[in-house]
């Protein structure tokens, strides 16, 4: 009888232990789950406004991942105009996980050089060698270089081909420019590129640009059509050169660390909102150019340039070891055959 007892007793303890095993493995799932479902804030910057053709592609991004995941599971906040820091200060802070994604041009070759294939002059003609490089194979090596720094790229944005415009004097050929004092953002080609045709090129913040055009600090800059009336730069230059000497392309980046905490059902819907934008960032471009160009005739002098001088001089460039060593001369001829030039 006391045996039976024991038995019993033992059972009882077994069935009570599993149950509250099984109890424990529920919390455990349910506290998985409601982890999952947290709501994630993505904060997404830009040193660009709102409506650039970077803002008005961030608009966009973030209105595809809430409307594919919902407001209550994903939130994007838009930061434009630079309202949390620099692009260069954003990168920094990006690479320990303390901001989650920046749209960038320029200043990524600070983090990888080979994102100055985008700034040598005449590389690119036209949209559709813009397209041949940051959809094929091109974009791809940039993406995996990138990644080994921390940074995920999540896709390209095409802002539209750069102009050159200034206060002294229309600019039809190279020589034209000489003397003339130019913002350019800090790029080595860009640089290089003024330089060889005889003006002083001046790196600066595009947030300091204004001021300094106004205040006769710089004479001139070069930047896609669209700062003239976003940025109200028309008020302080009173010449326009159509000289498309380079496209403006942002990636969007995120940082790894923060990345690596999203579900993949999130990696998706940002992969695929990024996507769509990049795909529609030509047709926005295309309409603020033609827009830009209505508003501000008989506003500021609009001229060509002699396109074959230009292309020249720039040339020159990718022969010059200085310039293409940081890129990679393999990448340079990789990208030089993706839109069928020569060296």
């Amino acid at each position: 009888m006391f045996k039976k007892i024991v038995i019993n007793a033992a059972i009882v303890l077994m069935i009570v232990a599993t149950l509250s095993g099984c109890g424990n493995n529920n919390v455990k799932n349910d506290k998985a789950n409601e982890q999952n479902a947290e709501k994630i804030t993505i904060q997404l910057n830009s040193s660009q406004s709102a409506n650039s053709v970077a803002g008005q592609s961030a608009v966009r991004i973030k209105e595809l991942i809430e409307q594919e995941l919902g407001t209550d599971r994903v939130e994007v906040e838009f930061f434009p105009d630079g309202q949390l820091g620099k692009d260069t200060t954003i990168l920094e802070g990006m690479a320990l996980g303390s901001y989650d994604a920046l749209i960038v041009g320029t200043p990524v070759t600070n983090v990888d050089s080979k994102f100055g294939i985008f700034d040598l002059p005449y590389l690119m003609s036209n949209e559709d060698d813009v397209k041949a490089l940051i959809y094929g194979e091109v974009g791809d090596i940039l993406t995996e270089s990138i990644a080994e720094k921390g940074y995920i790229n999540t896709g390209y944005l095409f802002s539209g081909f750069r102009q050159i415009t200034n206060n002294i004097r229309p600019i039809v050929e190279p020589e034209d420019l000489n003397g003339i004092k130019i913002r350019v953002a800090s790029s080595p080609s860009k640089e290089k590129l003024f330089r060889l045709m005889g003006a002083n090129p001046t790196p600066l913040g595009f947030d300091e640009l204004f001021s300094a055009m106004q205040q006769g600090v710089v004479d001139g800059q070069e930047n896609p059509l669209y700062v003239l009336t976003v940025n109200s730069f028309k008020d302080a230059q009173k010449y326009v050169s159509i000289s498309n000497h380079c496209p403006t392309i942002y990636a969007v980046l995120f940082s790894e660390k923060v990345w690596d905490t999203y579900p993949e059902d999130v990696q998706q819907a940002i992969l695929k909102a990024v996507q769509t934008a990049s795909e529609e960032s030509f047709a926005i471009s295309d309409a603020l150019d033609q827009s830009v160009l209505d508003e501000i005739k008989g506003q500021v002098e609009i001229n060509e340039i002699n396109l074959e001088a230009f292309e020249n001089v720039a040339s020159e460039l990718y022969t010059n070891a200085e310039l293409v060593e940081p890129i990679g001369q393999d990448f340079v001829d990789k990208a030089l055959e993706a839109v069928g030039k020569n060296k």
